[in-house]
C-alpha cells in the first residue's frame, strides 16, 4: 500500500525537474526568437490600471505591466485570467499565483470533512493573510479577521492583486500578503458593455447538473456635467458535489502481542459518503462621474455576496476496540484488547507490523447479573440483545462481534457580507491631488452542525491488503450479539447512541474613512510625497456554541430497553430510514453490503425537529438536552438568535478602533539613476494606534450534583485487597463553595502602537530586465476568536481508586480521606498584541515580451510576537475561596523565520509557424522553509489549542514540529493554445507533502496529506463576434486526497485517509453585446 505513492512520488519530483529546466531553457533561448516578432514596450509606456480583455495574450499582458510598474512586490490576475479556468471560488483562481496553496479541508482540525471549495488562502506558507475589496476591508463575521474565500463570486471580479510586501500607503494587517479583490467600474469599458455567462456543472460522483449565471451591464456618457457610468452586474451559482472517504481512527501501537516487535492496528474504519450543495448569490454596482475637465472623480461601489452551503453525510464505521484518551505514546500490551473473531485465521501482517487482513472482535463485556442484560436492550423476539456470557461461568466464546456505526452528519451556513464604497479624486492642481474616501462593511455569519450516531454489530472481515481498505460484513451474524431477522438491514438491531449539536450566530460591522494627498515634486530625483490617514471602527460580536455531545443509550444503563431500539415507540415515526450505498461507492469494492440504518436525514436538518424527535424535553429519555431546550445542562442558555441559543460565556463582542497615519516620498525622476542604471522605488513609514475593547466573561465550575455528593466505600478483592471510595468522600465546603456554577462579566480595554517602515526600490537595468528590493515591516492583528475575553473553568473529577495520585491523601488503612482537587482553564486572551515580522523580497524580473517573462523572487522574513497556544497556573477567586487552575490559551511566543524562492515564467511560441504559433505555456516553482515555528496550535474558534481523541497538543508527545499548511515545493504548469477563434488553456497544479493539523478532532496524532496534483482544462470557441461557447474540467485527474498520521516523535507515518472528489464539467456560452 506504500510503494505506490512512493513511486508516484519519484515520477512527480522528476517531473518537476524537467518543468524547471524547461523553464530555465526557454528563458534564455525565446528572448531571441520574441526580438524577432515583439517590439518591447518600455516602462513608461505601459499603464498599469490599463485592463484590456481580449484574450490570453492581452490577459497576461495586462497582468505584467500591473507586476513590472508596481510600487513593490505585486502578482495580478485578470478578469480574463479568472474566467479562463474552471475555478468556482476566489481561492481556486489564486492558487495558480506563485507561492499562493490553498486549503481544502472544511476545519483547521478536521480532516475528515472537505470544502465544497478552497476554504482559506496560504501565502508563502502563512496564513495571515488580509483581504480587501477595491483598497478597502472586507471581512467575513466569523471567528477569523479576513475573508471566508468562499463567500465571494469570482464572476464579479475586474481582478485581483497579491502584495507580497508592504508599502505606508497600504493598509496594515497581513503578514503573509495583502489579496485585493477588485470589482469591475464603469469606466473599465470604452463604451457599452452587455455580457451574458450561462454554464450547467456536473459532477460524476455527485451524479447532479446545476447551474450557474451571471452577467454584467455597463455603460457610460458624456452630459453636460462631465462623464457619467453605469455598471450593475450579478451571479449565482448552484454547485452540488460530493465527496467519498475511507478513513482510519487512530493507529493502534502493539508492542510484542501478535509477534515479536511491533504491529499496527486502525481502531476504527469509516467509509464516508459526502454531498455537498452550494449556492451562492452576488449583486455588484458601480456609479462614476468625471468632470469634464478630468479633474475630479467620484466612484461608488456596493458588493453583496451570499453563499449557503449545506452537507449532509452519510457515514459507517466499524471497531472493535478504542484507545481513546490514551497518552500518544501509549503501546498495547494486553493481548486481550482486540483478537480474531472465534474460529476464524490468525491476523495476517506485512513485514513492517502493519495490520493486512483478519476477522477482528472485542472482548466481551460486562451485561450484569441474572436477567439484567434484558434490561439493557432486547430484539424482536424478547432476547436480551447483549448476550451474557462470562469466563468464570465456563461460557464460550467469550469475544464480541466489532460495532458497526452509522452516523449521519448535516451542517446548513449562511454567511452574507455587504460592502459599501464611496471614493473621491480631485486633481487640485498639476502636482496636487486629494482622495477621500468611505467605507461601511456589514457582514453575518450562521452554522449549524448536528450528527446522530446509532450503533449495532456485525462479524466484520477487514481487508487491508489491496490500493484501499475494504469491509466485508455478514449482515445476519454478530457473535454474542441476538440480532433480530434482517441483521443490518432492520432498524430494531440499532440503538442511538449519541446526538451532537452545535450553532452560530454571528455579525460584525465596520465603517471607515480615508484621505489621502499626494503632490508631485518632480525636483530631479524626487517623485511625489504622499501622506493620509485612515479612521477605522469595527464591532463584531462572535456567537459560537460549543458542540454539544449527548448519549441516548449504552452498554451500561439497565433501564433502557423500553427506548433502546430505533424502531421503538419511545420515537416518532419516520425518525430513522435504510440509506443504501451505491454499488460504486469510493473504487467499487469497499463494502459488500450497501444499505444501514440512519438517523433521518431531514429531521437532522432541521434544529426544532432532531430536538423534537431526541432531545429529553420532549421524548422524556437519554441524556440529550438540544441547544435552546434551556433545561438541564442548557439551562444557563440566556442569548437566543435565529440558528442558535447560548451562554454569555459563547458570545465574544469586540469593538477595534484603528487609526494609522502615514508619510511616503517616491523617487526616481529620469536624472535619477546609480551608474548609469535609473532606479524608482519609495521609502515611507506608517504609523498604528489599535484599541480592542473586549466584553465576555468568567464561567465558574457547575456544581455538584447529589450523585457527585455521595459517599460510597468499598473493597475492591484484587489481589492485594485495597479500599475504594467515590468521589464524593473528598469533597470539602471549600469546593461546593468554588464551584457554584457562577458567571463574571469582564471588560478589557486595551492598546497598541506600532511603526511600520517600508522601503522598495527598483533598479531598470534595460529597457527588459528590471530588478527589485523590498523592505517593510508588517503586522497583523490577531483573529477576533483569540481575542475572545472569557474564562471557563473546568473541575477534574478525581479517581480515588488510583493509589499512585499523588493529590490524594490516604489514612494509614490506605483510605482516601482527603484530595488536592485539579482545575483546568480554556481562555482567550484579549491582551494578545499583534504579530509584527520584517520582510525582504529580492527580485530578478526579465520582461522579453508584450505578454513573456521569467522572475525570480528571495525572500524572508523574520517574525515576532508570533502567536500560539500557551500554558501556565492562573489564581482565581470566587466564593472566598481561591485555587490553583491550569490555563490555556493563546500567547505571544518567541520570534522565528520562513524564508523561500518563487521562479515564474510566461510566453507565447510566436516564433513557430501558423497553427503552432499560437501555443504558449506559463509556469512557477515555489520552495519555503520554516525555521523555528514548531506549530501554531491554534483554533480560532474557540481560542483553545487544538485537541482531539482525548487528548491535548500540549499533553501529546507525538510533535508534527512543523508548520500547519507549509508545502515545501509547489509549482503550477499551464498550457496555452489561442489562434483564431480556439481559446484553450491545460492546467496542472501541485504541492509537496505537508501537516494539515498538529492533531487532529479524532485521531489525535498529527495528519499530513501526501503530494497532490490536480489537473484542470478550458475550451473556448469564439463562434461569432458575441457568441462564445464553454466546455471546462476540473480535477480530470479524478486525483485521490491522501492522508498519513504521525504516530510517533519520530516521524513515522501510517495511513489515515483516502478521498475521491468529483470530476467537474462545466459546458456553457457567453454572449456579448
Amino acid at each position: 500500500m506504500i510503494k505506490g505513492p512512493a513511486k508516484t512520488y519519484r515520477i512527480r519530483h522528476s517531473l518537476l525537474q524537467g518543468i524547471c529546466g524547461a523553464a530555465l531553457a526557454s528563458a534564455m533561448i525565446l528572448p531571441a526568437a520574441a526580438q524577432e516578432s515583439t517590439v518591447p514596450v518600455s516602462a513608461d509606456e505601459e499603464k498599469p490600471d490599463d485592463i484590456v480583455v481580449t484574450g490570453i495574450r492581452a490577459n497576461l499582458e495586462s497582468a505584467q505591466n500591473r507586476k513590472r510598474n508596481a510600487d513593490t512586490v505585486v502578482d495580478s490576475i485578470t478578469a480574463e485570467d479568472i474566467g479562463s479556468f474552471p475555478d468556482k471560488s476566489v481561492a481556486e483562481a489564486l492558487q495558480r499565483v506563485p507561492g499562493i496553496t490553498v486549503i481544502r479541508f472544511a476545519g483547521t482540525d478536521d480532516t475528515s470533512h472537505f470544502s465544497a471549495e478552497p476554504s482559506g488562502v496560504v501565502i508563502r506558507g502563512l496564513n495571515q493573510v488580509r483581504s480587501e475589496f477595491n483598497g478597502r476591508d472586507t471581512f467575513s463575521a466569523n471567528s477569523s479577521r479576513g475573508l471566508s474565500w468562499q463567500d465571494i463570486s469570482p464572476e464579479l471580479l475586474g481582478g485581483i492583486d497579491t502584495y507580497k510586501n508592504q508599502t505606508a500607503d497600504l493598509i496594515e494587517g497581513g503578514i503573509a500578503g495583502t489579496v485585493n479583490l477588485r470589482t469591475r467600474v464603469p469606466f473599465d469599458q470604452d463604451g457599452r458593455l452587455i455580457s451574458i455567462s450561462i454554464k450547467n456543472t456536473y459532477g460524476d460522483i455527485a451524479e447532479k447538473s446545476t447551474p450557474e449565471i451571471s452577467g454584467i451591464i455597463s455603460d457610460r456618457w458624456q452630459t453636460e456635467i462631465g462623464e457619467i457610468g453605469l455598471m450593475l452586474s450579478g451571479a449565482y451559482s448552484h454547485a452540488i458535489t460530493a465527496s467519498q472517504g475511507i478513513q482510519f481512527d487512530r493507529m493502534a501501537i502493539f508492542d510484542g502481542v501478535f509477534g515479536p516487535g511491533k504491529q499496527y492496528i486502525p481502531s476504527g474504519i469509516y467509509m464516508r459518503d459526502n454531498e455537498y450543495d452550494r449556492k451562492r448569490y452576488g449583486v455588484s454596482a458601480a456609479f462614476q462621474w468625471r468632470s469634464n475637465d478630468g479633474d475630479m472623480e467620484l466612484t461608488g461601489q456596493y458588493l453583496r455576496s451570499q453563499y449557503n452551503n449545506s452537507w449532509r453525510e452519510h457515514a459507517i464505521y466499524s471497531s472493535a476496540f478504542s484507545i481513546y484518551g490514551q497518552p500518544s505514546d501509549y503501546q498495547v500490551t494486553d493481548p486481550t484488547l482486540v483478537n480474531p473473531l472465534t474460529g476464524t485465521a490468525p491476523f495476517q501482517f506485512d513485514d513492517d507490523g502493519n495490520f493486512l487482513s483478519g476477522w477482528w472482535s472485542a472482548p466481551r463485556p460486562y451485561v450484569g447479573e441474572g436477567d439484567a442484560n434484558l434490561g439493557l436492550g432486547v430484539n424482536e423476539d424478547g432476547e436480551a440483545f447483549f448476550n451474557r456470557c462470562y469466563g468464570w461461568e465456563g461460557c464460550v466464546p467469550q469475544q464480541r462481534a466489532p460495532q458497526v456505526d452509522t452516523a449521519a452528519n448535516a451542517l446548513k451556513n449562511k454567511q452574507i457580507t455587504q460592502d459599501f464604497g464611496l471614493n473621491f479624486r480631485w486633481d487640485v492642481s498639476d502636482r496636487l491631488r486629494v482622495t477621500l474616501d468611505g467605507q461601511y462593511v456589514d457582514a453575518s455569519v450562521q452554522n449549524y452542525n448536528a450528527s446522530v450516531t446509532a450503533r449495532t454489530f456485525a462479524d466484520t472481515f477487514v481487508d487491508l491488503t489491496g490500493k484501499y481498505p475494504r469491509l466485508e460484513f455478514l449482515p445476519n451474524q454478530a457473535e454474542n450479539i441476538n440480532l433480530s431477522s434482517g441483521g443490518l438491514n432492520n432498524p430494531n438491531n440499532y440503538f442511538y447512541y449519541a446526538v451532537t449539536d452545535h450553532t452560530e450566530d454571528s455579525d460584525g460591522e465596520e465603517v471607515a474613512f480615508r484621505a489621502d494627498v499626494e503632490y508631485d515634486v518632480d525636483s530631479g530625483w524626487l517623485d511625489a510625497i504622499k501622506v493620509g490617514a485612515r479612521y477605522a471602527d469595527r464591532d463584531q460580536t462572535v456567537r459560537w456554541g460549543a458542540y454539544n455531545w449527548a448519549n441516548i443509550s449504552n452498554t451500561w444503563t439497565f433501564t433502557q430497553a423500553p427506548y433502546f431500539n430505533i424502531d421503538s415507540p419511545a420515537y416518532a415515526p419516520g425518525t430513522n430510514g435504510l440509506h443504501t450505498f451505491g454499488g460504486d461507492f469510493f473504487a467499487g469494492n469497499q463494502i459488500n453490503h450497501n444499505s444501514f440504518a440512519f438517523f433521518n436525514m431531514d429531521m437532522l436538518s432541521n434544529r426544532e425537529q432532531l430536538a423534537a424527535a431526541l432531545g429529553r424535553p420532549s421524548i422524556g429519555v437519554g441524556d440529550y438536552y438540544p441547544v435552546c431546550s434551556g433545561e438541564g445542562y442548557r439551562g444557563a442558555e440566556t442569548i437566543e438568535k435565529a440558528f442558535g441559543c447560548y451562554f454569555p460565556s459563547e458570545v465574544h463582542r469586540v469593538s477595534e478602533r484603528t487609526i494609522p497615519t502615514y508619510a511616503m516620498a517616491k523617487f526616481g525622476a529620469d536624472s535619477l539613476a546609480i551608474g548609469g542604471v535609473p532606479i524608482s522605488g519609495n521609502v515611507g513609514v506608517r504609523l498604528v494606534w489599535t484599541r480592542d475593547d473586549t466584553v465576555g466573561a468568567t464561567t465558574l465550575p457547575v456544581p455538584f450534583t447529589p450523585t457527585g455528593l455521595l459517599c460510597e466505600r468499598g473493597t475492591d478483592p484484587g489481589p492485594p485487597p485495597r479500599p475504594t471510595a467515590s468521589s464524593g468522600c473528598v469533597v470539602t465546603q471549600q469546593e461546593i463553595d468554588f464551584s457554584n456554577g457562577a458567571t463574571v462579566a469582564d471588560t478589557t480595554k486595551v492598546n497598541h502602537f506600532h511603526a511600520l517602515p517600508s522601503f522598495n526600490i527598483k533598479f531598470d537595468l534595460t529597457d527588459r530586465l528590471v530588478s527589485r528590493f523590498a523592505y517593510s515591516r508588517a503586522m497583523s492583528r490577531p483573529d477576533f476568536g483569540l481575542l475572545r475575553n472569557f474564562l471557563t473553568v473546568n473541575r477534574l473529577t478525581p479517581n480515588l481508586n488510583d493509589f499512585s495520585d499523588p493529590n490524594v491523601t490516604r489514612d494509614e488503612d490506605g483510605n482516601a480521606i482527603a484530595y488536592d482537587w485539579q482545575y483546568t482553564g480554556q481562555s482567550g486572551n484579549p491582551s494578545l498584541k499583534p504579530m509584527t515580522a520584517d520582510q525582504f523580497d529580492l527580485t530578478l524580473e526579465y520582461y522579453f515580451g508584450r505578454s513573456s517573462s521569467f522572475t525570480a523572487t528571495g525572500f524572508y522574513k523574520k517574525f515576532y510576537d508570533y502567536i500560539q497556544a500557551g500554558q501556565f497556573n492562573l489564581e482565581v477567586t470566587n466564593n472566598g475561596v481561591t485555587e490553583d487552575v491550569r490555563v490555556n490559551r493563546p500567547v505571544n511566543g518567541d520570534g522565528a523565520s520562513i524564508y523561500g524562492a518563487e521562479f515564474a515564467f510566461q510566453t507565447f511560441f510566436d516564433f513557430l509557424p501558423a497553427p503552432f504559433d499560437g501555443f504558449g505555456v506559463q509556469a512557477n516553482y515555489t520552495y519555503v522553509k520554516n525555521d523555528g515555528i514548531e506549530t501554531v496550535n491554534l483554533t480560532n474558534e474557540t481560542a483553545g489549542g487544538t485537541a482531539g481523541g482525548g487528548l491535548t497538543y500540549e499533553d501529546s508527545t507525538v510533535k508534527a514540529n512543523a508548520l500547519e499548511g507549509i508545502s515545501k515545493h509547489s509549482y503550477n504548469l499551464v498550457g496555452m493554445y489561442e489562434k483564431g477563434p480556439v481559446s484553450a488553456r491545460v492546467a496542472y497544479n501541485w504541492r509537496s507533502k505537508y501537516l494539515v493539523t498538529a492533531i487532529d478532532c479524532c485521531v489525535g496524532f498529527p495528519i499530513w496529506q501526501k503530494s497532490t496534483g490536480y489537473l484542470d482544462a478550458s475550451l473556448r470557441l469564439r463562434a461569432t463576434a458575441n457568441i462564445e461557447f464553454v466546455l471546462e474540467g476540473t480535477n480530470l485527474l479524478g486525483t485521490d486526497t491522501v492522508l498519513m498520521q504521525q504516530v510517533d516523535g519520530d516521524g513515522t507515518l501510517k495511513p489515515n485517509a483516502w478521498f475521491k472528489n468529483d470530476r467537474r464539467y462545466q459546458l456553457g456560452v457567453r454572449l456579448n453585446f
